[in-house]
């Protein structure tokens, strides 16, 4: 337990006690929230893509996909992978938690497990700039200028992880 600063016999202020504080760290950081899910800037995705349905706050059934639907009416809505592999789309829905905010995101089971990506071709049709500079990446409304999300670089595999994002 942290205790406070008392005079000491000669007049001096002695020093505090940290007794407990390795226990108080534990607990925090085993309390704490989970992590985020990672969602990665992508320049080539034409939409905004997750392969996991719990990033979603709601969600809508793929019927709803006629802008991605081909064009048999009939088939199931597909999304094409950078490799070329034509995935199902499963639904539509909205991300929201903490600091991550972002509608219009494709529900694709089929992508590798953990891989959530934000088109910049996207954000750019919805009037948003992006920039990247060295190792850091902003989201910008182009009208005010107001940053609306941030990322960094990650030295593991050279793609820039969104800390935040927040678009209506």
């Amino acid at each position: 337990m942290l205790q406070q600063d008392s005079p000491s016999t000669d007049g001096r202020r002695s020093q505090p006690s940290h007794e407990g504080m390795s226990e108080m760290t534990t607990w925090l950081s085993s309390s704490a929230k989970p992590s985020l899910p990672c969602f990665i800037l992508d320049s080539r995705a034409a939409c905004h893509v997750a392969s996991n349905v719990s990033v979603f706050s709601s969600s809508s059934s793929s019927s709803s996909f006629t802008a991605v639907a081909p064009a048999a009416s009939s088939a199931a809505a597909t999304y094409l992978a950078h490799d070329g592999t034509q995935l199902t789309v499963a639904g539509v829905g909205t991300v929201s938690c903490d600091n991550f905010h972002l509608t219009d995101v494709l529900y694709v089971p089929g992508m590798r497990t953990g891989v959530n990506l934000v088109s910049v071709q996207q954000l750019a049709e919805r009037d948003y700039l992006v920039m990247f500079g060295g190792d850091q990446c902003s989201v910008r409304e182009r009208s005010s200028g107001k940053i609306v999300g941030k990322g960094r670089m990650h030295d593991d595999d050279g793609l820039y992880h969104l800390d935040f994002l927040t678009i209506p």
